[in-house]
């Protein structure tokens, strides 16, 4: 297997996967997909967006080649995606931990 096929199956699971956002969010399987409390307002937007981008990604996986602007689009905006993400769970982590060092300074005292 060579690495043009593998980014084929790669798009191609990464698009079926943005496509079936939808019911991600609604059914909310994992823990942590739907918004709580509900914004629908922006969760469909959010959900169109994921969707357009999973049909292009399964079109792309047909000739990645002949669409790399394309291809190092998803790339690039899933790392700057998850490094937000990633900041932000980290930021929540801190205030949380923070909040509980103040009450367990405020049980103690």
């Amino acid at each position: 297997m060579n690495n043009l096929s593998i980014l084929k199956i790669t798009l191609r699971i990464f698009g079926i996967a943005f496509i079936l956002i939808i019911p991600m969010m609604k059914l909310d399987p994992l823990g942590g997909w739907a918004w709580s409390p509900g914004q629908w307002e922006y969760e469909m937007m959010i959900q169109g967006v994921y969707m357009t981008l999973g049909v292009m990604m399964l079109i792309a996986a047909n000739d990645p080649l002949k669409n790399p602007l394309f291809v190092w689009f998803v790339v690039w905006s899933s790392f700057v995606h998850g490094g937000i993400m990633a900041s932000w769970r980290y930021s929540s982590f801190i205030y949380s931990c923070n909040t509980c060092w103040l009450q367990f300074k405020k049980i103690t005292n």
